[in-house]
């Protein structure tokens, strides 16, 4: 299945630089910058059946399925000897009504 997505993030949720943790820069060059989207969600269902083209059958039918596109642009460092080595991204899932629990299947970077 291919979900097609923008190349930008079309509404910021938040944009600023980063730290590495437990260590600060000594250097006067540009912290890198990251910048995250509004969280977007949809029905599975509704989601997948327009890209089968059939309708589509949940594995667990009482549950609730739902596609969400988490957005994460890290932008090049200003100063060429800087690389990203590694970058974490946490997101907590909360069930909507408070109660239960949420799983998260087929996490793609």
């Amino acid at each position: 299945m291919r979900l097609v997505t923008p190349n930008e993030i079309e509404r910021v949720a938040w944009e600023g630089y980063l730290q590495p943790l437990g260590q600060t820069y000594r250097t006067a060059a540009p912290l890198p910058k990251v910048t995250l989207g509004e969280p977007e969600w949809w029905p599975a269902a509704d989601a997948l059946e327009s890209q089968l083209g059939k309708k589509w059958t949940p594995p667990a039918a009482d549950r609730n399925y739902t596609l969400v596109r988490l957005a994460c642009t890290l932008h090049p460092p200003n100063d060429k000897s800087v690389q990203y080595a590694e970058a974490t991204f946490t997101a907590y899932l909360r069930p909507r009504q408070g109660g239960g629990s949420v799983i998260a299947h087929e996490l793609h970077p």
